[in-house]
Formats: C-alpha cells, sequence, structure tokens
C-alpha cells in the first residue's frame, strides 16, 4: 500500500471518528445520539451544521498535526 493511501485513511478515520463522537455527543444527557449526527449532515440548520463542521474540522487538523510531528 502506497503511503498517499495510508495517509488518506489516517485522515478519514480522524475526520469521521471526530464526526460521530464530537458531533453526536450530546451533553445534557451526557450520551451519543446519532439524530444530532443526522442532523449535522442534512443541514437542516445551516449555521448549526456549519458551526459544527468547523469544530471537527479544527479538532482532527489539531489531531492530524500532532500526529505528524509524534510519527
Amino acid at each position: 500500500m502506497e503511503s498517499n493511501t495510508k495517509a488518506t485513511i489516517v485522515v478519514v478515520v480522524t475526520v469521521v471518528a471526530f464526526l460521530l463522537f464530537y458531533g453526536g455527543y450530546n451533553n445534557s444527557t451526557s450520551s451519543l445520539d446519532i439524530s444530532l449526527v443526522a442532523k449535522i449532515v442534512s443541514f437542516s440548520d445551516v449555521g448549526f451544521s456549519l458551526d459544527q463542521l468547523n469544530k471537527i474540522a479544527a479538532l482532527s487538523g489539531l489531531t492530524l498535526l500532532s500526529m505528524a510531528f509524534l510519527l
């Protein structure tokens, strides 16, 4: 497997993990709520979706940057 393919897999897994586990976390019930992920992906509330996707992109970028320095 080429290194570009490996890097792409790491990036996709990181972003999807943040989307599922950060975007789907409900603070009021302290549990995962898959309807929040559906709300983000469906863009039913554009402001909410863009805000959450911005947070997910920032956290994913910081995580991938730190992984690049450690590896």
